[in-house]
């Protein structure tokens, strides 16, 4: 998600190609297509796609019935952006529900310039890789939805020249037993449950095989390059925390995408799923629970209070003083993501001083909001 200026936003779909801010959506499937390069028909190349791999879109009813596509790319414009991948819930004959992902975007291409201008890219995520992903996971144990089926698109093979689009549908659960349970919403006890949950994923690389030779997407040591250095607490708390931190080459598995909206909640509260995998690979200790703890301070994407969820979270983490430390330097790493963003706009030519100046006040608001996380990540 592209945020508002001076909010906290997820860092894994900020590629999207830059766009002036949209205040008034009328055409919205004509505005993709100009800006996004989105086919004027995806909507029917879903449909056709669902039904050419043996699905059928599920109808449901109020209250759990789902945007339609004009609806969900209307709700990405207003981001900044077009969006990737489409969902809606699909049955087949064998009447196996499922959650189908059809990919009618762009790649997701991450881009990030750093403080001397370098550009580093890298692509994200996809239907192909999740399937990868969660069948890799899978096989080791993680407690990940199964695979009901991955099709790649098809632009000329198909009768008539009629292209799809690449399809990935995973085992889903019903709305009326579980859902997306706003942030907002979030209870001490399901914040529990995702300490809990997110301690089971990191397991050292090397016991998955498909992540043994990826590199971390974003090092560290390569944001902390691109941070502007001031010599203020911020840099202090910094300096401190990378230099108690004890995993830095102890690469392990990471979710990395643990914002509330990819985490399927039972409506009794009992438990929780995570979904999205697609941006699994290797990552750093701490790295899942810090995002997460981030999600449970912010409201409406604003910098918000520290949540009697957020302290359920930290008491159910923080077991051990080796816990401790990795949720600080999960914490810590959160922030600079967000922050190597903010300098990526900063640096671009046509970033005028006004946009600058509120940029500058954004990443300020995000160190004191990191710090006032961290006073209570050690408090006594």
């Amino acid at each position: 998600m592209v945020a508002k200026e001076n909010t906290f936003p997820s860092t894994d779909k900020t590629d999207a190609t830059p766009t002036e801010h949209i205040d008034k959506i009328e055409k919205p499937l004509q505005q993709a297509h100009e800006i996004f390069g989105i086919d004027l028909d995806a909507s029917e190349i879903i449909e056709r796609t669902i039904e050419r791999n043996g699905f059928t879109a599920l109808e449901l009813e109020e209250p759990y019935t789902l945007p339609t596509f004009e609806e969900w790319v209307t709700q990405k414009l207003a981001q900044g952006y077009a969006g990737y991948n489409f969902g809606t819930f699909v049955i087949n004959e064998a009447e196996q529900l499922g959650f189908a992902k059809v990919h009618y975007g762009p790649k997701n291409i991450q881009t990030l310039i750093g403080s001397d201008g370098e550009v580093v890219q890298f692509e994200a995520g996809g239907p192909r890789r999740e399937q990868a992903v969660l069948e890799a996971l899978a096989s080791n144990g993680y407690e990940v939805p199964e695979v009901l089926g991955h099709s790649l698109a098809s632009p000329e093979s198909t009768p008539s020249g009629e292209n799809i689009y690449e399809m990935l549908v995973i085992e889903a659960v019903m709305p009326e037993y579980g859902a997306v349970r706003e942030r907002e919403a979030w209870t001490p006890k399901l914040a529990r449950i995702a300490a809990q949950k997110i301690a089971t994923f990191a397991k050292p690389v090397a016991e998955v095989p498909l992540f043994e030779n990826d590199p971390i997407l974003l090092p560290v040591e390569s944001l902390i390059e691109m941070l502007p250095r001031t010599g203020d607490s911020y840099d202090d708390m910094l300096a401190k925390i990378i230099e108690s931190y004890p995993h830095l080459d102890e690469p392990i598995v990471v979710h990395g995408d643990t914002w509330f909206n990819n985490i399927i909640v039972r409506h009794d509260d009992s438990d929780i799923m995570f979904v999205d995998w697609e941006l699994a690979g290797p990552g750093y200790k701490g790295q899942d629970a810090g995002r997460k703890l981030w999600d449970l301070t912010i409201s409406n994407w604003e910098l918000s209070d520290y949540t009697d969820a957020a302290d359920a979270f930290t008491d159910e983490w923080c077991r051990t003083d080796d816990d401790r430390l990795s949720l600080e330097f999960g914490v810590m790493y959160e922030s600079l993501r967000w922050i190597a963003e903010r300098v990526r706009d900063i640096n671009k030519p046509d970033t005028d001083e006004t946009t600058r100046a509120s940029i500058k006040q954004g990443i300020e608001d995000v160190k004191t909001h990191t710090l006032t996380i961290l006073d209570k990540i050690d408090r006594p």
